[in-house]
């Protein structure tokens, strides 16, 4: 073959990645030995069709009578050019395309980072107590926010309904915690506080029931919180892939997609959020017991070594043969050659 000159590749059209084009004229060359490339391309080609533009149709022209079209063959370095022309365009095109599909990914990475966070921790058996008391003092707040506005009069905050929701969250029998007296007299903020010493005693009450019932309330909380947080992570998973398939259409009306997917992502984000902290505290408050105390089971077990000890290894009875050695049959000729050929 090397005194034919080598290996001879016939490239039937240009790829639309330059990588892939000078793949194959490697295959003509492999560690220095002779070779030589050929590319046949037509001007019905997909790349010429989309990026050749309409300088090589003129070009085509110039040269050509309409009945030469079709069979004349050109070599020329300006069509070679225009060729790897339109390939850089399509590079940059898949370039964008794939650093897009990364900014999408970083949104969902920065959400994954702050669940998987909180899911380790309730996995690794940590206090999630202080946690919960942060989500409970929370859900009081909000729902405070939407009862007694703290920027309106007082004379148009709705305490009873604060009471009712309050004591509906914390599961204590419905009265108004708020008199007349106190709304003239305390502020927003110590009605929260006392809003939330209301709240710690039912957190105390509950934790009591259990801890009578016999079951673990830290165990109870991690379990609850896990629950919780994977059943609406799944849910926002669903809708962030809704959100991503139809937000190609914001550029019609001249907005940046991957802005609009973050701004619209980290609100349901911060959505999924809330709810999980007020699902978390109803349920905790609604916690009973129907049954005897949570125990954790190990469904993984830890794989034995074979053998007789632990430390047990495995140990070949016979030399095993080189390759390079005189095979063993006694014919005189190398293992490779002999009984090895095959292997």
């Amino acid at each position: 073959m090397e005194s034919l000159g080598g290996l001879f590749i016939l490239g039937t059209e240009r790829h639309e990645s330059r990588r892939i084009d000078n793949q194959l004229r490697g295959r003509a060359g492999r560690q220095g030995d002779r070779g030589s490339t050929q590319f046949f391309v037509s001007f019905e080609d997909e790349l010429m069709r989309r990026f050749g533009g309409e300088r090589v149709t003129n070009l085509l022209n110039r040269f050509t009578s309409e009945d030469e079209q079709g069979e004349i063959r050109l070599e020329m370095r300006m069509l070679t050019k225009q060729i790897e022309t339109a390939q850089k365009r399509v590079d940059a095109m898949n370039f964008e395309t794939r650093k897009n599909v990364l900014k999408y990914d970083d949104v969902m990475n920065k959400q994954r980072e702050i669940i998987y966070g909180q899911r380790r921790r309730v996995l690794m058996g940590e206090d999630v107590s202080d946690s919960i008391k942060t989500m409970i003092y929370g859900t009081i707040e909000s729902i405070a926010q939407q009862k007694c506005n703290p920027h309106a009069p007082k004379d148009s905050w709705d305490l009873t309904a604060l009471s009712q929701e309050i004591c509906r969250l914390t599961l204590q029998p419905v009265r108004p915690l708020i008199s007349e007296e106190e709304r003239k007299k305390l502020s927003y903020e110590e009605i929260l506080k006392k809003l939330y010493a209301f709240a710690d005693v039912a957190y105390v009450q509950t934790e009591d029931r259990l801890k009578q019932a016999g079951v673990d309330m830290r165990e109870n909380e991690r379990v609850l919180l896990l629950r919780t947080v994977d059943e609406h992570w799944m849910e926002h998973i669903d809708s962030m892939d809704q959100l991503k398939q139809g937000i190609g259409l914001r550029s019609y009306g001249q907005k940046d997609p991957v802005y609009a997917y973050t701004s619209e992502g980290f609100e349901m984000f911060d959505a999924m959020v809330d709810e999980i902290r007020e699902q978390t505290v109803r349920r905790l408050y609604m916690m009973q017991v129907t049954g005897g105390p949570l125990q954790r089971v190990q469904l993984a077990k830890p794989i034995e070594p074979k053998g007789d000890g632990a430390n047990s290894s495995y140990s070949r009875s016979e030399k095993k043969v080189g390759r390079n050695d005189p095979c063993p049959c006694g014919s005189g000729k190398k293992y490779k050659n002999c009984h090895g050929k095959n292997e």
